[in-house]
């Protein structure tokens, strides 16, 4: 549904800001699955519901990045 995709679409968003703001403290080497998971305030696991691995969680950051 429209509501959903939305949903879907505002948390992976939501990773997204949370991953950009772990990367800048720690730097990306540093900047962990859980590390974004427990900024995002969800289970690790749920992060890969939306990004397979954390090279797709970076590639998102740095298109968000770009985009500014």
């Amino acid at each position: 549904t429209p509501a959903e995709i939305r949903r879907l679409e505002a948390a992976r968003e939501h990773l997204v800001v949370c991953a950009t703001e772990v990367v800048a403290d720690v730097g990306w080497a540093q900047a962990s699955v859980t590390a974004v998971a427990d900024a995002a305030g969800i289970a690790a696991g749920s992060v890969y519901q939306h990004f397979s691995s954390k090279s797709a969680l970076a590639v998102a950051v740095f298109r968000r990045a770009a985009q500014r």
